[in-house]
């Protein structure tokens, strides 16, 4: 991206469809935790982690093309695996500041 003649913003996504729900789950399971959905529509929520958002979009869908039609890029990555990639990293940097805690 930073080599292109022209300046241009790209989105850089696996142009799968996954709504939030779906994103808790990779997320949760992650952890070794299972979330139970309750209620639906705007008063669903994941008894587990009882985080609500009333103005969520209820799909996300990132548009690559362009990062693939002027940069040859694409996606190697799942988005589960992505998840998978992310919570292993907060976990991190949680374990690195309970040390620094504690001493």
């Amino acid at each position: 991206m930073l080599q292109q003649e022209i300046v241009g913003d790209y989105v850089l996504a696996t142009g799968t469809e996954h709504s939030v729900r779906d994103f808790a789950e990779f997320s949760f399971k992650e952890v070794g935790r299972v979330l139970e959905w309750k209620g639906s529509g705007i008063n669903e929520i994941g008894v587990d982690a009882k985080y609500f958002r009333p103005t969520e979009v209820e799909y996300l869908l990132g548009d690559p093309s362009k990062a693939k039609r002027c940069l040859g890029w694409e996606h190697k990555t799942s988005s589960a695996d992505m998840v998978r990639e992310m919570v292993a990293s907060d976990l991190e940097l949680v374990q690195r500041e309970r040390r620094v805690n504690i001493e």
